[in-house]
């Protein structure tokens, strides 16, 4: 999960197996960097591996698209590295 509060230029949400919170660095129509992620250290046995790899995409983010109800976050050269649908 994602929660983006752009008033304040902070973000939480969870990997699938902790909850994390930090801060937005740059948010403008096309890009979002985040800032330093701290997060809770839950040991998941099976979803280690998700979480992992949802801590690393989130280190690369350095653009957005919003498409219909999704949002998917990018690399610098748009590749889709993350996509949450609105809930």
């Amino acid at each position: 999960t994602l929660k983006l509060n752009i008033n304040e230029m902070k973000v939480n949400g969870s990997d699938s197996c902790n909850t994390f919170m930090g801060s937005i660095k740059t948010f403008t129509d096309k890009e979002l960097v985040f800032g330093d992620l701290a997060s809770t250290l839950m040991l998941c046995a099976e979803k280690m591996e998700v979480a992992d790899a949802f801590g690393m995409a989130m280190q690369k983010v350095r653009q957005y698209q919003l498409k219909g109800d999704q949002l998917l976050l990018t690399d610098e050269q748009g590749g889709v590295l993350l996509t949450f649908a609105k809930k």
